[in-house]
């Protein structure tokens, strides 16, 4: 996941399981969807956005991913 949120963030944004968006500046709802998209093509996987709006924190959102994940194999 750091991979991407480098690639979405123009500042350094350290990935920890606890982080959220009120600890990132300029993280507000467009960067989320372009970070959804970036999170998309790189597990190629398709987010359930119901179930992101869920997450309290990047944690888990990668619980998240990992679910989608399995489901597909990747």
């Amino acid at each position: 996941m750091q991979a991407v949120f480098d690639r979405v963030f123009t500042k350094k944004v350290q990935v920890a399981a606890e982080l959220t968006s009120d600890h990132v500046e300029g993280w507000d709802s467009l960067k989320q969807v372009a970070l959804v998209i970036a999170l998309e093509k790189a597990f190629a996987i398709e987010l359930d956005l119901e179930d992101l709006e869920d997450c309290k924190n990047v944690g888990e959102m990668a619980d998240v991913i990992a679910k989608r994940t399995a489901k597909t194999g990747g």
